[in-house]
């Protein structure tokens, strides 16, 4: 995985879906208590803005087969799923991503 991990953050939990055209998506969701600002300046630092958009309140770089996304922890997205497992303090989502094809 190209993405730096981000020491703060603990591990929720791990799913895999396969979409329409049978491509394998296995995706990782991480809680951090730093704020949202704070997660994405560390990735800007080590990934730069290739493949970087900000849309809201959220951050998110793609690559090829793989993507992050660094949102609010109150936002809507799949680490929802999780949300008995973060802690109360937590204030930050991170999602990554990877795609496979068959």
């Amino acid at each position: 995985m190209p993405f730096p991990p981000y020491h703060p953050a603990i591990l929720l939990g791990t799913q895999s879906v396969v979409g329409q055209n049978r491509e394998h998506i296995l995706w990782h969701a991480y809680a951090t208590d730093d704020a949202p600002e704070t997660v994405a300046a560390f990735y800007q630092r080590a990934l730069g803005d290739t493949g970087r958009t900000v849309m809201g309140q959220e951050a998110i770089w793609r690559l090829p087969a793989e993507a992050l996304h660094i949102l609010p922890i109150s936002a809507d997205g799949p680490h929802l799923v999780f949300r008995d497992a973060w802690p109360a303090s937590a204030q930050t989502a991170i999602i990554i991503s990877q795609m496979s094809r068959p």
